[in-house]
């Protein structure tokens, strides 16, 4: 298993979300806030591309009419985002675990 830098924890809230007590654009208020209070990294892209993330979910979050699919595209950017190596390794070092 890879071992993940950083944890990224989702819950309650994802679960909130599946069963509709909370809206989309709440959960991406969510996930923007939690994501930038993750420990910053040594390398500048892996942190510029985690602030880009952060700036989509916000974006998200104050968009009425933003829908599931809006999210799930952000939430793949997010996943690809996580699940950089940060070594040669094979299922080495990775970014982040995504917790929901």
């Amino acid at each position: 298993m890879a071992d993940w830098q950083r944890v990224l924890q989702l819950k309650p809230e994802w679960g909130q979300a599946d069963n509709g007590d909370i809206s989309i654009q709440s959960l991406a208020e969510t996930v923007a806030v939690r994501l930038a209070k993750l420990k910053p990294f040594a390398d500048k892209y892996i942190n510029e591309e985690r602030d880009d993330i952060v700036a989509e979910f916000k974006d998200l979050a104050e968009n009425e009419d933003a829908t599931a699919d809006d999210f799930d595209a952000i939430m793949s950017r997010l996943y690809d985002w996580a699940d950089t190596s940060l070594d040669s390794s094979w299922n080495g070092n990775k970014v982040c675990w995504v917790d929901r």
